[in-house]
């Protein structure tokens, strides 16, 4: 019985090893992981050049707006 015993708790203590260890490698031992990571980054990237173009636009549609508005004040004087 003592023997079965001893045995369990090497099992548990290797069990417990492995599981750190994978824990340690993290994004390295799942192909998986490493290509959504991939694709998550990509689309980060290109989420943040959408942006900067949209805030470019923007400015150039405040610009128009504000001359736009002082056109409209002109001809209205």
């Amino acid at each position: 019985m003592q023997v079965l015993t001893q045995t369990k708790h090497e099992r548990d203590a290797l069990r417990a090893g492995n599981t750190a260890a994978r824990q340690q490698r993290g994004l390295v031992s799942s192909e998986d992981l490493l290509l959504d990571f991939e694709k998550r980054r990509q689309n980060i990237v290109a989420k943040k050049e959408q942006v900067q173009q949209l805030q470019v636009k923007h400015v150039a549609l405040l610009r128009h707006a504000a001359e736009s508005k002082r056109v409209a004040q002109g001809v209205l004087a």
